[in-house]
């Protein structure tokens, strides 16, 4: 029982540690920034203006993962952008989701294109 205290104490101590060196940062760099309630992640942040682009950003730990940080961004395309790729046949929206996919490997990051709000985005998540 002492054991599982000790592991229970250790790893609340270890997200806390990680959620505040996430807010020092966040307050070093002049961005906004809320909490989020969630069941699934130990502490989750909204950023809602991200950048010079504006760009919303989730950073999180997830309970069944602890001591991995995770960064996600959703970019929304451009009009002209998502008229392109709904021009696209199939063939050519894989070679776009290939050129998409080699560019989050060379930066060991996840993507996909999702449809949120009626707008097609490519979200990109970066764990560490």
């Amino acid at each position: 029982m002492e054991s599982y205290r000790t592991d229970l104490k250790c790893s609340i101590m270890v997200t806390s540690r990680m959620r505040d060196n996430v807010e020092r940062w966040l307050i070093h760099e002049s961005m906004s920034f809320e909490g989020v309630k969630s069941t699934e992640n130990s502490f989750q942040v909204l950023v809602k203006h991200a950048g010079p682009y504006g760009i919303p950003m989730d950073i999180f730990e997830p309970k069944t993962q602890l001591g991995i940080l995770v960064i996600g961004a959703k970019i929304p395309l451009k009009n002209n952008q998502i008229i392109r790729y709904r021009g696209f046949n199939e063939e050519e929206k894989a070679k776009f989701a290939n050129k998409v996919l080699e560019f989050c490997n060379s930066i060991e990051a996840i993507s996909k294109i999702i449809t949120e709000d009626g707008k097609q985005k490519c979200q990109f998540c970066c764990i560490r």
